[in-house]
């Protein structure tokens, strides 16, 4: 019994960490569609300024 709660104990922190794994890495690809937001609004804003 104590080999099978240890077992799981294991999977539990391993699935943690997926999971933070996976969330930082999507907020880096928020982060990035955001700046990339941010440069696609400056374009735009430039061609109003010249237009």
């Amino acid at each position: 019994m104590g080999a099978l709660t240890k077992s799981l104990q294991n999977i539990s922190v391993r699935t943690k960490l997926l999971t933070g794994f996976q969330a930082s890495e999507q907020t880096a690809m928020a982060s990035t569609n955001l700046s990339q937001l941010g440069n696609d609004l400056q374009q735009v804003a430039a061609r109003f300024r010249v237009a």
